[in-house]
């Protein structure tokens, strides 16, 4: 039997699971099982990574890159981004690989083939803003941050931001998700010109309240279920390399 799974906090509503088990029935991959590890605390992330017979996990919130530590080596991409969404139980032990940043980027080529000019305003400084940012430096777009630390700016310092530079808003944190969906990001929406775009890396619900607000100002929107996606097929394809390789890998010292 070959076991993977996700590893994160809250995951009743996860979209991997079912994704990956029909996906692998339809692939005749009858002996690969997918399943979700819900785990509260760092303590508890590393005792599963010690007594567990799963062969790769995807992480999600909020351990992309608190579970760092725990890994004996990053992948080249892994390393250039800071968070880890992917890991594998090689031989010498827990190794991390990052498949947002490069999902992310596909998104950005797709639906933004001519860059507009200005800037990305990015809400978030945690695993997925890392890769979101890395993606957003390979496609050279100018970008901002704005978190409650390790930001260029701050949640309540955005009156005072230009917001005709914005051309673009980008969610990377959780507010909003499922079952929180009343809940959005503290913004100053008013001051956004009309026809703002926004992403909001959050598929459930498929609209938040975020996205709605930049889409009745005119606005393209788009949730993260494509890059969510994207980046589950490039977890597979992964995986499957290090088990092609016998587990070789260039490692990276987290």
């Amino acid at each position: 039997m070959m076991n993977f799974g996700l590893i994160g906090k809250k995951l009743a509503h996860s979209f991997s699971p079912q994704f990956f088990s029909k996906r692998w029935s339809e692939k005749g991959l009858l002996n690969w099982k997918y399943q979700i590890y819900e785990v509260e605390n760092e303590h508890d992330l590393g005792k599963l990574l010690e007594d567990t017979d799963v062969k790769g996990f995807n992480v999600t919130i909020p351990y992309k890159i608190s579970i760092i530590p725990l890994l004996k080596g990053l992948s080249r991409q892994a390393s250039e981004i800071g968070a880890v969404n992917v890991i594998f139980r090689a031989s010498q032990g827990w190794i991390g690989h990052n498949t947002d940043g490069p999902a992310f980027l596909q998104c950005l080529e797709k639906h933004y083939p001519i860059k507009k000019e200005g800037k990305v305003l990015v809400l978030g400084t945690g695993g997925a803003s890392h890769a979101i940012r890395w993606a957003l430096r390979k496609y050279g777009w100018p970008f901002l941050v704005c978190g409650r630390a390790n930001a260029d700016i701050r949640w309540e310092a955005l009156e005072n931001l230009k917001m005709d530079e914005i051309k673009l808003v980008l969610n990377t944190t959780p507010l909003g998700m499922h079952p929180n969906a009343e809940d959005l990001p503290p913004l100053p929406y008013h001051l956004f010109l009309p026809g703002t775009d926004a992403i909001d890396l959050i598929y459930n619900p498929s609209e938040t309240l975020f996205l709605k607000r930049f889409k009745q100002a005119g606005g393209n929107t788009h949730n993260g279920l494509e890059m969510l996606e994207i980046q589950a097929i490039m977890s597979e394809k992964w995986w499957i390399e290090q088990l092609e390789t016998n587990q070789k890998i260039s490692f990276h010292n987290p």
